[in-house]
């Protein structure tokens, strides 16, 4: 991480910013999370990037709160249901953002929802939702319970996308989405884009201390207008992402 850094100095110098130091010890206040969630009764919890204590989903499933963890793969399945969870989240490789693999070294995204949305429900009888994709009715046709969807509802009215990402999805300039640990730490799906050709290659495994170690550079991208910086996350789907009404997009999605 500390060799990324300084790799990371020439965009700081072109966007006039600051690199801060190096935080290796956060942890994204996640038990006041979990207290808030308890103390709140949270009907619905879900996890990604890990599976949570079975003590920690105990104390939320007292608390009225049904748990769900995101999974990629059958075997990362069998082991968030040692904790058990109201039911699991299978992500396919297809989705925008940020992936919840535990394996954030090896991932790729290569496999799409419905074959790890298959693979999940072979090995449990609890729930399954599937990620990834945007294919509501073939993916529900496939037993999944429900479908989240993202890159969807980026162009959304509602939606709080930055105006220079609206614009940078509306040109037709940035076609592809690439898996990249370049801004995060963490693979995540995003369009790509100079920043994602610079230095996906080098970029270690490190969230949440990349995260805040590109966000200085990221911020400044935006002020400025500049898409080539971003974290333009975006599933591979997004060339048919349109504008309107968050309940005009779930009507088409359902159709």
């Amino acid at each position: 991480m500390a060799r990324y850094r300084d790799a990371l100095r020439p965009e700081a110098e072109r966007y006039g910013v600051e690199l801060p130091p190096l935080g290796l010890t956060d942890d994204d206040h996640f038990a006041a999370k979990v207290e808030l969630a308890i103390a709140y009764r949270i009907p619905l919890v879900s996890f990604t990037f890990g599976v949570p204590s079975a003590a920690v989903v105990r104390a939320l499933r007292d608390a009225g709160s049904a748990v769900l963890i995101t999974v990629t793969s059958g075997a990362e399945a069998r082991r968030a249901l040692t904790v058990e969870p109201a039911g699991l989240i299978a992500q396919g490789g297809s989705a925008g953002g940020h992936a919840a693999t535990l394996d954030p070294a090896g991932y790729r995204g290569e496999r799409g929802a419905p074959e790890v949305l298959a693979e999940v429900l072979a090995v449990t009888d609890r729930p399954v939702l599937a990620a990834g994709g945007g294919d509501v009715p073939g993916l529900r046709s496939a037993g999944a319970a429900a479908v989240q969807c993202g890159t969807a509802f980026l162009l959304a009215e509602e939606a709080g996308t930055r105006a220079v990402q609206r614009a940078a999805m509306r040109s037709g300039e940035f076609r592809e989405t690439v898996v990249t640990r370049a801004f995060t730490g963490q693979p995540a799906r995003a369009l790509r884009n100079r920043f994602v050709e610079a230095y996906s290659a080098i970029a270690p495994v490190g969230y949440p201390a990349i995260h805040h170690l590109t966000a200085p550079i990221r911020a400044a991208a935006a002020r400025q207008g500049d898409a080539s910086a971003l974290n333009l996350w975006a599933g591979v789907g997004h060339a048919t992402t349109r504008p309107g009404s968050t309940a005009a997009l779930v009507d088409e999605l359902q159709a």
